[in-house]
This record gives C-alpha cells, structure tokens and sequence, in this order.
C-alpha cells in the first residue's frame, strides 16, 4: 500500500515553496552577487598582472637560456629594418629574437612571425609575447584580429644594427657587469602607440630628455619588466607622455627633470 505524501500546512496543500518563499530565495542570492561582485573584479586586475609578470619572466628565462646554448652569446635584436613582414620575407634567417612589426599589416597579428624568431624554441607559446591588458587588434579582410605582441627588448642588447654607439652595447651575458643584471632591464611592455619593431629604443646620450619608444601603461599606469638576473616588476609611471597611451616615437618627457625616463636610461646601458 502506498504511503500518502505528507503534509504539514493548516490548509492541507502538500510540503513545497511558496512563491512568496521563492521570491525571498532569489533577491537573497542577488544580495549575495551583488556582495561578491566587486570582490571579482577586483581580482581581474590583478590576475591580469600576474599574468603579466609570469609571461615576463617566462621570456627572460628563454633569454638566458639562449645564452646558455650558444657559447654566452645574447639573442640578436632586430631594428625596424632588419624585421621580417612576412614569413616569406628573406629577412627571417637573419637571427632576430623575434619578427612581425606591430605597425605593418597583415603581419602584426601573424603568429607565425613569432614562432620563426630565435627565442621562440626556448618560449613556445605566442601567448607570452603579449600583455593581457593590450586588447589592440587590427581589422584585415573585414575581420577583427588581435596583434601578436605588447613586448620589446632593450635595444642596447645585442643589436643588429646599433641604434646609436654613444653607450655600450652588450653582446654577451658575461659582458652585463655595469649596470649589474639585476639593475639592466631586458623586456619591457611598449605602448601600442610606438611599438614597431622588437627593440625598445631609448638614448640617454642623444635624446636625454625624449621618449623615442615609450613604455605601455597597461596596469593603471604601469608596464611589466624583466631584468638580466631573471627579476620581473610591474613599474608605475607618472609621466603624463607615458600615461596618455597615444604618445608617438620621439615625443619629449613631459616631466622636467624628466624622472620617469631617467629611470629608464639608468636601467637601459651604463649611464653617463
């Protein structure tokens, strides 16, 4: 014989929510959502920056790797006209780091311009040679793609063709003595304003007071780095040419002294 449901309400009606019970339910848990919310985006930033930091230091361990495998040599650095455009492009068996130029399309948004530079055997996820804070992309045959890279590398480490000889240039890792490895920075995250080429160029000799490259500021005002000892930061700018995100190559600090970008060119090559 089967048992009857069981019912514990003055008016009979069988065990269950009432709408007025349901609707309790639901604005609690949007309470509950709206509490959590801002505890959630407030992470995203910084998962972002870790991020961030992790791919930095993920390319400059590819970097001294590099070193390790080819007699204490550094990666060759390529300059605006020794970057590949294409996979075709002779230029690629140059030895470069990396190629694509960020400002040359269809290129800038191929990552098989990545995985044909000499550091991509040591740093093999294209992923890593973009910040995720750079959402820039570039419109190609009607469609939105994303640019393959936000990452220069300091253009005093083993250049191709030298953007100027009025500091040192490093060839070797046994060579970064003056400014030590810790204080010499490899990688840095250049504005999608300025950046072309894989060589961040700054020249605390003949442009003391000029950003020729400037730095991203993709972390409310800042951009990651990696230095020659395998360290890896975050640096907040407070130069208002760096801040605007729009700032072309060769465009004057708007501090003076020009603070930020002394701080750049004492961490660049031996300063004067």
């Amino acid at each position: 014989m089967k048992s009857k449901p069981q019912k514990n309400r003055a008016d009979g009606a069988e065990a269950g929510f009432t709408l007025q019970e349901l609707l309790v339910v639901l604005v609690f848990i949007g309470l509950l959502g709206a509490i959590a919310l801002p505890a959630v985006a407030a992470s995203r930033p910084a998962s972002r920056i870790a991020q961030c930091l992790e791919n930095q230091r993920r390319m400059v361990l590819a970097w001294r790797l590099y070193s390790n495998d080819f007699s204490d040599k550094l990666p060759l650095n390529a300059g605006y006209n020794e970057t590949a455009t294409s996979v075709t492009d002779p230029r690629i068996g140059n030895g470069s780091w990396v190629h694509g130029r960020m400002d040359w399309a269809p290129g800038s948004t191929d990552p098989k311009l990545i995985e044909l530079g000499a550091l991509f055997p040591y740093a093999k996820d294209v992923k890593m040679y973009k910040c995720p804070e750079d959402k820039r992309t570039i419109v190609l045959s009607g469609i939105e793609r994303s640019t393959t890279r936000s990452i220069s590398m300091n253009c005093w480490l083993n250049p191709i063709n030298p953007f100027a000889v009025s500091s040192p240039i490093f060839r070797k890792q046994s060579g970064i003595t003056n400014p030590a490895p810790a204080d010499l920075f490899v990688f840095i995250d250049e504005s999608p304003s300025t950046i072309n080429d894989g060589m961040f160029i700054d020249d605390p000799v003949g442009w003391p007071s000029t950003w020729i490259d400037v730095p991203g500021a993709y972390h409310a005002g800042g951009s990651g780095m990696s230095f020659a000892d395998g360290h890896c930061i975050v640096k907040e700018w407070t130069d208002r040419t760096v801040l605007s995100g729009t700032a072309a190559t060769f465009s004057p600090a708007a501090q003076i002294p020009p603070t930020d970008l002394l701080w750049l060119q004492q961490r660049s090559t031996r300063y004067p």
